[in-house]
């Protein structure tokens, strides 16, 4: 007899009076399976193939489960689903985005190392001790907390909605579908500082801080400076982000925190403690550079204007008849004497140059 997580699971749905004999006949198996060092059964190939399985031997990816629920074989299949929500519509869907996940005994429902549920509960065909009748379209079936009836982790299937929420999970290994308290992304925006860069006017440095919850990380912090100008993003909260102001006013600065979702979009994060207000004074008008004095040149005195000479007109000659045979008789007189003198020295020109020639014979 081999040991394996379908022998666990039958022995879970034997009656409670024959139990403890399957059980007594289990542990002497696996103890021998230990000393022949058998290889345990990895979680993905895990099935459960008992009679309190939804879908017998389950289905080992979304694809697979789909086609055996569009055979909906047994014939209960669909209304089962569509009472957690998986309805028609939704099965091509389901088929390329579900998740593959870990439910852990304890409850918890994991998806990349972020817990979606709490507190997990699934359904069977079976009832156990601890189960709950769940009626389904007239037929019942039996809840059962994890806690109570699972006695491993196993793989599990999650689909989530447009808003990044769990809508609905089941187990491969028996197709058993899952409930319980979902668990969003979470975690909070919890501080934006300002500190004023000495030296450099209307500057300042931000930095902030924000916290993730249920295995979601911070990936990145947004921050608006409030004046209209572009956003920065950064992957650290810590890390400063230097931001000046150009326009005088009261500017509200906030940074947003966006925290990782497995089913989705990231989850932008803010608060109160987020957004911190900025005055921006009126940079001064520069005063200007007050001119050297300068040494006034002396000037001369000027002088008085010099005075005015009115020339006096000489007296006209007389104009008379004595006067103007006077006027006439002096310019005779002296019209004769040039001409003597022409006459006089042409004369004298003559005789020189006669004299020349004599001389040169």
């Amino acid at each position: 007899m081999k040991l394996t997580k379908n022998s666990i699971k039958s022995i879970l749905s034997i009656p409670m009076t024959s139990r403890a004999a399957a059980l007594s006949v289990a542990v002497l198996t696996a103890l021998s399976l230990v000393a022949l060092n058998v290889p345990s059964v990895s979680a993905q190939s895990v099935t459960d193939c008992t009679s309190n399985s939804i879908i017998t031997c389950g289905a080992q990816s979304p694809s697979t489960f789909i086609s055996k629920l569009r055979a909906n074989s047994p014939a209960d299949l669909q209304d089962i689903y569509s009472s957690f929500t998986l309805t028609p519509d939704k099965y091509a869907d389901f088929a390329s985005h579900a998740k593959m996940g870990t439910a852990y005994m304890d409850g918890r429902l994991v998806v990349n190392g972020q817990t979606v549920v709490r507190d997990s509960w699934s359904i069977g065909r079976e009832p156990f001790s601890y189960s709950t009748e769940n009626v389904i379209n007239g037929q019942t079936y039996y809840q059962s907390n994890t806690t109570d009836v699972q006695k491993s982790d196993l793989p599990a299937m999650v689909y989530f909605n447009d808003e990044g929420k769990v809508q609905f999970a089941v187990l491969t290994a028996c197709g058993n579908p899952m409930g319980g308290t979902r668990v969003p992304a979470g975690g909070s925006c919890d501080m934006l500082q300002k500190t004023a860069v000495s030296g450099s006017d209307n500057t300042y440095m931000f930095t902030s801080k924000a916290t993730a919850a249920n295995g979601s990380k911070v990936t990145k912090v947004v921050y608006d400076f409030g004046d209209g100008t572009s956003t920065v993003t950064q992957s650290n909260p810590a890390t400063p982000v230097r931001h000046s102001y150009a326009n005088a006013g009261t500017w509200t600065a906030k940074v947003t925190a966006y925290i990782s979702n497995v089913g989705g979009a990231d989850v932008p994060l803010t608060a109160t403690a987020c957004q911190t207000e900025v005055t921006v004074t009126p940079k001064p008008t520069p005063t200007p550079p007050t001119p050297a004095p300068v040494t006034p040149v002396s000037t001369p005195p000027t002088p008085p204007p010099a005075p005015v000479v009115t020339p006096v007109a000489a007296p006209l000659p007389a104009t008379g008849p004595v006067g103007v045979a006077g006027v006439f008789g002096g310019a005779s007189i002296l019209g004769a004497l040039g001409y003597h003198l022409r006459q006089r020295r042409r004369s004298q020109l003559v005789d020189s140059f006669v004299e020349r020639l004599r001389g040169d014979k």
